[in-house]
């Protein structure tokens, strides 16, 4: 008898366990009328991990929850990624389309595919434009605004014209909730980072949150690169493109600068400069420590094809703008290329359904720029490249014309500056340069001159950023040379 209790309360704890459900509820979600205790069903592919694909948020808040209950319900203030706790905020979603992985046991999450908002606006009645006041992004994360008046009153960021969203504390807090943040009149600087809904309103005449500019010779604009900060205490730039040559940092009007470089600690002084190395860097800067660093962004390659979504192959640079990986074997499936192991930053294909791109089997050289650039060669010295087929959107292979060669002496022949911003030199020290013909990755012809000359000059500024290739021809022979516009 007891054994037969025994056996059915197994049973009915199996049924009770395998019939276990996570679902994502709330005016947020993607669910059909969506709203609190309306619940979309995810799929559940074992170990605790809950996925869908090609959900379509309308942009709002939501949480997950288990079997259509509030008794368990997870909550994060993070987006598109972060780790939910139970009973946690409501998670600030923003309107698109996503494949989402949820994992029951640590809580984690993330929806790929995101893309940053096209507008954030500061609303409300602290506004003196009804309009509103669009907001400024150099990263698609942290947006700002700056030296605004503001009256007494509320407001609130509306994002993309359909997300409103604030809190009830002020200067600082988090926006995860449709209510007004209450606001007290003044000139303001104003910034707001989207993934983790944290605000700031600084005065701008206590230079609470400094302005802070590299500058110097090593800088490519005469203006400098700004940097941007949520605490004003850690500041960081945008991915840019620096000389060979000095730089400091202007804070307030005052410049620092330090002796070591990629890293190390700035003194005040406008006597003092960074010894920078040309290459492209993510600059950050502590104004408590002065510890500052120079360093090249982690872009690696991830996706069903290459050991699954979240696994990470890193990619080689040596400027910080061209990456590359020669030999990688990959399957049939998708990936996408992702900065610094994370999904903050991440590249795909914007024609394709989901943003990934397809790829097929086999083992590739493998190039990216962080302007979205890529190319997946095999055969190189043949000259087979990848290009995406414009009618099935899938990477097909073959053998380009434009980019065979017949070789000739290399050693006498230069092409300089490789990469260049403005204009490629090519010169000939024996043989005069018969033709030049410039294609890009897909091999579409974007140039074509037949100096005659022994020098040539061309005029790249017109050209998109990313890798190209000369095909240069003398009376004798041909040859290819891969170039870089930056």
């Amino acid at each position: 008898m007891r054994k037969g209790i025994l056996c059915l309360m197994i049973y009915f704890f199996t049924i009770v366990t395998t019939n276990a459900q996570v679902s994502i509820t709330g005016p947020g979600g993607p669910a059909l009328e969506a709203n609190w205790g309306v619940d979309y069903f995810l799929t559940d592919i074992g170990n605790g991990i809950w996925t869908a694909n090609n959900i379509t948020l309308p942009g709002g808040q939501f949480k997950f929850r288990l079997n259509a209950d509030w008794i368990t319900n997870w909550g994060a203030i993070s987006w598109p990624s972060g780790t939910a706790t139970e009973n946690g905020p409501n998670i600030p979603g923003i309107a698109g389309t996503y494949d989402v992985t949820f994992n029951q046991n640590t809580g984690e999450y993330n929806f790929t595919g995101y893309q940053a908002p096209s507008t954030i606006k500061l609303v409300g009645s602290a506004v003196i434009n009804p309009e509103g006041i669009t907001m400024k992004t150099t990263d698609g994360i942290i947006y700002f605004v700056e030296e605004v008046y503001l009256l007494n009153g509320s407001l609130q960021f509306n994002i993309d014209n359909n997300l409103f969203v604030g809190s009830t504390s002020f200067p600082n807090g988090v926006a995860n909730d449709n209510v007004s943040i209450p606001i007290i009149s003044g000139d303001y600087n104003v910034l707001i980072n989207i993934t983790t809904s944290e605000y700031s309103f600084f005065a701008t005449d206590s230079c609470l949150l400094p302005k802070v500019k590299i500058v110097g010779t090593a800088v490519s604009t005469d203006e400098g690169i700004e940097m941007t900060t949520l605490d004003g205490e850690n500041y960081s730039s945008k991915l840019s493109n620096f000389f060979t040559g000095n730089a400091q940092f202007n804070i307030c009007g005052n410049l620092s600068g330090g002796i070591d470089f990629p890293s190390g600690t700035a003194v005040n002084s406008n006597l003092i400069s960074i010894p920078v190395t040309a290459g492209n860097y993510v600059v950050t800067l502590n104004l408590s420590t002065s510890i500052y660093t120079f360093k090249f962004p982690v872009i690696s390659i991830t996706g069903s094809a290459v050991g699954g979504w979240g696994v990470d192959t890193d990619l080689t640079t040596t400027d910080g703008d061209n990456y590359f990986i020669n030999n990688l074997t990959v399957t049939d499936g998708e990936v996408k290329f992702r900065q610094d192991n994370n999904w903050l930053i991440n590249w795909g294909d914007p024609t394709s359904s989901n943003g990934n791109i397809v790829v097929t089997a086999g083992t590739y050289d493998i190039t990216f720029t962080p302007s979205g650039t890529y190319v997946f060669g095999r055969g190189t010295a043949k000259g087979i490249w990848t290009f995406r087929d414009s009618v099935t959107k899938a990477l097909v292979f073959t053998n380009n014309p434009a980019l065979s060669s017949k070789g000739f002496n290399s050693a006498n022949f230069k092409v300089f500056p490789n990469p260049t911003q403005n204009v490629w030199n090519f010169v000939s020290a024996s043989e005069r340069i018969e033709s030049v013909k410039i294609v890009d990755v897909l091999g579409k012809n974007v140039i074509t001159v037949s100096p005659k000359a022994n020098t040539v000059s061309l005029d790249a500024t017109s050209l998109t950023k990313g890798i190209y290739f000369a095909k240069i021809a003398t009376a004798k022979a041909t040859e290819t040379i891969k170039l870089m516009k930056n």
